[in-house]
Parts: structure tokens; sequence; C-alpha cells
């Protein structure tokens, strides 16, 4: 026999109340598998992190058992066809002393999560009311300039030599060019 772990996700729009029902559903269909040491976990209610069939929140739930893992495909297939839960998934259960240090063994319900933001919310107000306010250095003296003893005038810039053209040195510099081209010998 292995130790397996369900891990299910029933709808957060459902009462504390509906929800018993849901999970004594599940724990039948455990049992019925022959399973044994079923431990059921209740997670909380949690936000998902994604929208699943246009809801938001969830209620957590695990429930650790010992079955025979020729059995186990059976239960994954009475799982998919139950309806009402969100998500329903069968793994096998991971030794507790093998898991990392940090990692959290629960998950973290909405009610501890504001809990949570209200104590950083908190310890930011009491940072600011520590702090120091940083003070400006004193301003530099700004030295006055001396008035200038002596006026050096330049020159303005000579225009350029401009030479007339004429435009019938131009129209015949155009037929010089355009002579020497016959564009009907190229056809």
């Amino acid at each position: 026999m292995k130790l397996y772990e369900l891990m299910f996700i029933v709808p957060g729009t459902l009462t504390e109340e509906e929800v018993g029902p849901k999970v004594a559903t599940l724990e039948t269909l455990v049992a019925s598998i022959g399973a044994t040491n079923s431990v059921t976990n209740a997670l909380g209610k949690a936000k998902l992190a994604y929208p699943m069939n246009h809801i938001r929140y969830g209620y957590f739930y695990t429930i650790t058992f010992s079955a025979e893992p020729e059995k186990v495909p059976e239960l994954q297939k009475q799982l998919t066809l139950q309806k009402g839960y969100l998500r329903a998934m069968i793994n096998v259960a991971v030794d507790a002393t093998r898991t990392r240090d940090n990692a959290p063994n629960t998950l973290i319900t909405i009610e501890k999560k504001q809990d949570l933001i209200d104590e950083r919310k908190k310890s930011f107000a009491r940072y600011k009311e520590e702090s120091v306010p940083v003070q400006s250095a004193a301003p530099k003296k700004v030295q006055a300039l001396e008035p200038v003893s002596e006026v050096v005038e330049v020159a303005p810039a000579l225009p350029k030599e401009v030479t007339s053209i004429n435009m019938e040195d131009i129209d015949k510099k155009l037929d010089d060019i355009i002579a020497g081209d016959d564009i009907s010998l190229n056809v």
C-alpha cells in the first residue's frame, strides 16, 4: 500500500454548511476503493490564483490515505464524474521530513492574509514616524559677477559674393548636356 493525497477545491460560493456534504461524498469515494488510514484536513478558504468557472474563492481540503496503486485510477475516474468541485487531484504523498524547511504547511486564509496586511501597514506607519527627515544642506553663497570693463565689438560676417546667373546661360548648358544623349537611339 502506498500513501496518497487527494486535494480538492470546493467553490467558495457555497456556505460552510453546504461544504460538509461535499467533503463527506469524497470521503466515501476514498473509502469505497478500500483505502485505510484516511485523514481529512481543512486548509481553509482562500483566493484562487485565477477564476475557475467565474469563481474567485474556494475551500481547500486534503484527504491523506493509504491504498493499493491499482485502485487509484478507479478513484480518479470516479472523481471526474463528480460535479460541484472546482478541482480534484491525487498525488503520491510526500514524507513531511523530506519537504523544505521553509515551505508553509497550511494555506494562508483570507482572514490571516488581511491580518498580515494590517500588521505590515502598522509597521510601515511606525517606521515613518520614527524616521528623521533629511535636512537639506545650507545653500551656497552666490558670488556676484564683476562688471565687464571692456566691450569688444565683433564685426558682422560679410555676405558671400553672389554672382548673377542668366537664364539663357542655364538653358544653353542644359541643351549641351541633352544633345549628347539621344533617347530615340536606345529604343
